[in-house]
């Protein structure tokens, strides 16, 4: 009889941590590891009467309801993955109350709340990206995350912003790989056979081109070259905007 149950719930006693288990994916793994005995931690960021900036019905509580009907444990516990403090209480509490964690499942999407739900990306209208705060931190996540990928982990990385007229530039220098000049404008392209010629980092150049379209939308421009000494610099120049009000006085 005990044989025969474990295998009905192959998981029973087990500790299952599902990070985004509102919906989609995370959600139906959570419920399938509750099918499996499992005691399932869900985390999200919709509970409820507190949804998330998606502003969609689905919360965690209903999730760990699911795993508790398919014969599990469903733990509901509201967590932002994108801050480490959170994560950390979660783990400590699970330790607390389950001494362990049996299996971890990362499902966590945290996509753009600015792109329409089941729309493809490059169906996003880009010319009213100035509505969008996020997009421009997209934008400069993507340039820094490409200076540091370059610079070893013991250089600095240097970040300037200079205001000069109607225009802000953020410049970026890097301490890594110094390269042919003719190479610079090749990399903020996707480079669908490889990296362009002399450039020994792996990647595929999709963060520098999606922060190249980012920027040009915003009536931007972008520009990279070799520094003195060694390394690269990497340019974005914005144009300013005035809120209507400051807009109208200078008027």
């Amino acid at each position: 009889m005990a044989k025969a149950a474990r295998q009905r719930k192959p998981l029973a006693g087990r500790v299952a941590v599902v990070a985004g288990a509102t919906r989609g994916c995370g959600r139906g793994i959570a419920r399938g590891l509750g099918e499996s005995g499992a005691v399932v931690y869900g985390t999200g960021r919709s509970t409820a009467g507190q949804p998330s900036p998606y502003g969609r019905p689905e919360t965690i509580e209903e999730t760990a309801s699911l795993v508790e009907a398919a014969g599990g444990t469903g733990v509901a516990v509201r967590v932002d993955h994108g801050d480490e403090a959170q994560v950390e209480a979660l783990f400590a509490r699970v330790v607390e109350e389950r001494g362990r964690v049996d299996v971890l499942v990362n499902s966590v999407a945290g996509e753009d709340p600015t792109f329409r739900w089941n729309d493809p990306f490059w169906d996003t209208d880009l010319e009213n990206v100035m509505e969008f705060q996020i997009w421009l931190e997209l934008a400069f996540a993507n340039l820094l995350e490409n200076a540091e990928r370059a610079t070893p982990a013991e250089m600095p990385i240097e970040v300037s912003l200079c205001h000069e007229g109607s225009r802000c530039t953020v410049l970026v220098l890097d301490q890594g790989q110094a390269l042919s000049p003719d190479v610079y404008p090749y990399l903020w392209t996707i480079h669908t056979k490889g990296p362009p010629p002399g450039v020994t980092i792996a990647g595929s150049g999709i963060g520098l081109s999606l922060c190249k379209a980012l920027v040009e939308a915003m009536g931007g421009v972008v520009w990279a070259g070799p520094r003195l000494g060694s390394g690269s610099a990497f340019a974005v120049s914005l144009p300013l905007l005035l809120d209507p009000v400051a807009s109208e006085l200078a008027a």
